[in-house]
């Protein structure tokens, strides 16, 4: 098995595991969800499992060149971090709690993404293959305004937590006669 089956097939393991956690988070939040948990699962598809499919249809030998090695760890160790900034944002929102030290998860995982990239896009303007030059400015901008998207709407809605649990119902009706 070469590095990027093996690499798409840790990343799609690690997504069903992230929807397992998120479900299983669920049971035991009083039907209190977050965004950010419920959508773990699908960055890591999009940026883990759909990128290196990608990398593996149309860069194929990509693994061979020098400097693969600096793309790669930059690109997953921004993944893990934006991934952990999400997990600790739903765990925060279910908790009724918040923090500013969870954004800089986000921030620092988007830009160790674009990093990584960029890194990618360097190596392949130095091996002149122009054509996956190409290639990498297409995954880059998408990355990069996945990210910007998703950081944008976390600053402008604050409010994103979902309260479905029939015990907070029954306590705003209980509010609602005591008045």
């Amino acid at each position: 098995m070469n590095s990027l089956n093996k690499t798409i097939l840790v990343y799609a393991l690690i997504s069903i595991f992230a929807f397992i956690f998120n479900k299983v988070y669920n049971l035991f939040g009083h039907g209190v969800t977050s965004p950010w948990m419920s959508n773990m699962y699908l960055f890591l598809i999009a940026f883990g499992v759909l990128i290196f499919l990608m990398i593996r249809i149309f860069l194929p030998n990509l693994t061979k060149v020098n400097g693969y090695r600096l793309f790669f760890n930059l690109y997953n160790s921004g993944v893990a971090s934006f991934v952990n900034g999400m997990l600790l944002k739903g765990i925060f929102e279910i908790a009724g709690g918040t923090s500013n030290f969870t954004l800089w998860f986000l921030y620092i995982g988007a830009a160790l993404m674009v990093l990584s990239i960029g890194t990618l896009c360097f190596v392949m303007l130095k091996e002149k293959k122009y054509f996956k030059l190409i290639i990498c400015v297409i995954l880059s901008t998408t990355i990069l305004s996945s990210c910007t998207v998703g950081l944008a709407k976390d600053n402008s809605d604050n409010t994103s937590m979902t309260k479905t649990s029939k015990s907070t119902e029954y306590a705003d009706e209980i509010e609602l006669k005591k008045e």
